[in-house]
C-alpha cells in the first residue's frame, strides 16, 4: 500500500512538473512566415550547401517558410520540402496568402552561366556542381553569375572562411570552397 502511495505521488509530481510540447505540425503551423526571393537563389535538398540542388526560385517569388535554421528556410519547391539561403529572401510584415507560384529553371535568364574561366595562370581546381560566385566573399556581395559544373578555375587564395578567390576577366572573383575541387599535379 505504501508503494502504491509513492508511486502515484511520484506519477503525479513529475507529470505536473514535465513541459508539454506540441506535435511538430502544430509547431510548424505556429512558425509559418511568408517571404519574397529578393535574389534568385538555388533550392537545396537539405540545409548545406553540399546538398543536391534541386533547381532555383527566380526573384520575386513568393515564399511560405515551414522552419528556420541559422542560415537556411525550409520550403515547398515542387511539392516538396527543400531549403533556401536565408541571404536571399525578404520576410513580409505583413501577412498575405501566396500568389505566385514558385517557378523552376535550372538557369536564370539574369545570370550567365560560365563554362570557361580564362586566366594567365595554368587552372588548379575544378567547380564541383554549377554554383553562383560573388564580387565579394559573400553572398550579399553581388553575385556575377553561375559557374559550370566541370570549370576549371585557378584559385589564388582560400580565405579562413572559406571562400576561394579566382581570377576571370581581370577582377577578383569568389565562390565557396565546398564547390571547389582541387587539382593534384
Amino acid at each position: 500500500m505504501k508503494l502504491t502511495k509513492y508511486v502515484l505521488a511520484f506519477g503525479m509530481l513529475t507529470g505536473a512538473t514535465l513541459p508539454y510540447t506540441l506535435p511538430a505540425t502544430e509547431a510548424f503551423a505556429t512558425t509559418k512566415k511568408e517571404g519574397v526571393v529578393s535574389k534568385d537563389v538555388i533550392v537545396r535538398a537539405a540545409s548545406t550547401p553540399k546538398s543536391k540542388n534541386l533547381g532555383t526560385l527566380t526573384k520575386g517569388t513568393n515564399v511560405t517558410i515551414y522552419k528556420e535554421t541559422t542560415y537556411w528556410y525550409q520550403v515547398k519547391f515542387n511539392n516538396k520540402l527543400a531549403y533556401i539561403s536565408k541571404d536571399h529572401v525578404k520576410l513580409n510584415t505583413k501577412k498575405k496568402p501566396t500568389t505566385k507560384k514558385p517557378t523552376t529553371t535550372k538557369k536564370p535568364a539574369t545570370d550567365t552561366l560560365v563554362s570557361k574561366v580564362p586566366s594567365k595562370k595554368a587552372a588548379n581546381a575544378t567547380i564541383k556542381s554549377n554554383v553562383y560566385y560573388y564580387k565579394t566573399a559573400s553572398t550579399k556581395g553581388k553575385s556575377l553569375g553561375i559557374l559550370k559544373k566541370g570549370t576549371k578555375i585557378h584559385v589564388n587564395s582560400t580565405s579562413k572562411f572559406g571562400w576561394v578567390e579566382f581570377d576571370f576577366n581581370g577582377q577578383k572573383n569568389y565562390v565557396y570552397k565546398d564547390f571547389v575541387t582541387m587539382t593534384k599535379k
